[in-house]
């Protein structure tokens, strides 16, 4: 039996990789701020977080793998392509606003706008795949959940 490789296995990943460290970096740089912001009961501790996230870009890395290796080359499949590249950047961009920036308000809206790509992507990709649906689950809910967190430390500083 002969595997062939394909260069989707290698950029997909590639590219969630790079989206994970470039958060990180975003993070890591502007703790010393973060820890001191009046933060809300509700706000789970660093590991967990940090371990969350590990979750999150594994399940979503393995959906748009199944997803660009079966689904049909249609225009539903380019736009769940492009919404996954938008969400990439999103995600970067709120850890830029919230973590660098210091831009609260602005975060927030981000959030909304990249929770909605989390949830648009589960709910397009679903007629196709119910396991690559589910597999966003976990960002869906987690992203939904950083509005409200992002929101109310906003409110409360």
């Amino acid at each position: 039996m002969q595997i062939t490789i394909r260069l989707n296995w290698l950029v997909i990943p590639a590219i969630a990789l790079a989206t994970l460290l470039i958060g990180k970096h975003f993070t890591a740089s502007n703790m010393l701020w973060y820890s001191s912001l009046k933060l809300p009961i509700i706000t789970p501790p660093a590991w967990f977080m940090s371990s969350m996230w590990l979750v999150i870009y594994t399940l979503t890395t393995g959906c748009a793998l199944l997803v660009y290796n079966t689904f049909a080359r249609n225009a539903r499949f380019w736009f769940i392509m492009l919404l996954f590249a938008l969400n990439a950047g999103l995600n970067s961009y709120w850890t830029y606003l919230f973590f660098t920036q210091h831009e609260l308000t602005n975060s927030i809206w981000c959030s909304f706008v990249l929770s909605a790509t989390v949830w648009l992507l589960a709910y397009l990709i679903r007629p196709e795949s119910l396991l690559c649906s589910l597999l966003l689950l976990p960002y869906a809910i987690w992203t939904t959940y950083a509005i409200v967190l992002t929101t109310w430390i906003r409110l409360i500083q």
